[in-house]
């Protein structure tokens, strides 16, 4: 692979590679040093790179591997999702509040899944990956994937609606 190559298509995700490196890390100095060695690795590989039927899919799951051996070796564990913040300038400050307080729910709840199933929700309504990026990535079937984020879903469903019913 040429250097403009490599330019245009590895480094072209770096935006995509640190938001989850930086969900997987909660760190951004930690985020940013993970894309940085996924770069110096791929490069070293540069050459065979062009083997890869999905490069993007290759490059996540290279940054997820990373993410995962660095949180192994200090011995800390995933957290939340990160919410994506939304800003409406036409908000009430009690709508403003409502949503701020919605956000810190499903924070919890989607924090309170398996590591498998917040992985997946990441890759695929945060990233948009598809299905079967997302199974390349974690090397689990197209089924298995489904699966996942269809109890994942149904999950934060049923404890969404048991805090409100408690509420």
């Amino acid at each position: 692979m040429r250097s403009k190559d490599f330019k245009e298509q590895v480094y072209g995700l770096r935006n995509r590679l640190y938001r989850l490196a930086k969900w997987m890390m909660q760190n951004s100095e930690d985020a940013e040093d993970v894309v940085q060695e996924v770069f110096l690795k791929l490069w070293s590989k540069k050459e065979t790179l062009g083997q890869y039927d999905n490069l993007e899919a290759f490059t996540i799951r290279v940054t997820k591997n990373l993410c995962l051996n660095k949180l192994k070796s200090k011995k800390t564990s995933l957290l939340s999702v990160d919410s994506i913040e939304v800003k409406d300038i036409h908000s009430t400050p009690l709508e403003v509040m409502s949503f701020k307080h919605n956000r810190e729910i499903m924070d919890r709840i989607i924090g309170s899944l398996p590591e498998q199933q917040r992985a997946i929700l990441q890759l695929r309504n945060v990233e948009g990956l598809s299905i079967r990026d997302i199974s390349g990535i974690l090397d689990l079937s197209e089924n298995n994937v489904r699966v996942i984020l269809s109890r994942a879903r149904k999950q934060i469903k049923e404890k969404y609606v048991k805090y409100h019913d408690h509420v």
